[in-house]
């Protein structure tokens, strides 16, 4: 048996899927990208685009397989109901780490290049 999310759960999470449209600028919430990995029976685009998002990835695809392969599409919020049964919620938790892991390292990285591009204009101020 196959259970879908239903649509008061997306209604409930709407206001939070706005705030991140905002946060990352977005005039629009139809410009927020949803993924979600876990296919079931496609409810979840229609239940989305009901509220007005759009932007939703939700295809029958082998989601640890992607992962494996560091082929999950490129999205700005990920949105799951998981399967209960096995270890996907544990296999899930651990993608999600990672991917924290990795956003926090290229911040880390992009605010080491700023400063680093500060101190040399600063040098070149002082050079003059």
């Amino acid at each position: 048996m196959q259970y879908e999310t239903p649509l008061q759960a997306y209604r409930d999470i709407r206001p939070l899927l706005r705030s991140i449209g905002k946060q990352l600028g977005r005039g629009r919430k139809a410009d927020v990208c949803v993924y979600d990995p876990y296919y079931c029976q496609g409810t979840v685009q229609r239940h989305l685009a009901a509220l007005g998002f759009n932007d939703v990835i939700n295809e029958k695809r082998d989601f640890y397989k992607d992962v494996a392969e560091g082929a999950t599409p490129v999205h700005d919020v990920l949105v799951t109901n998981p399967p209960y049964s096995g270890d996907h919620k544990k296999r899930l938790l651990r993608f999600l780490f990672a991917q924290q892991q990795q956003q926090q390292q290229q911040q880390q990285q992009y605010q080491l290049a700023g400063s680093q591009d500060h101190q040399q204009q600063q040098q070149v101020g002082t050079a003059r």
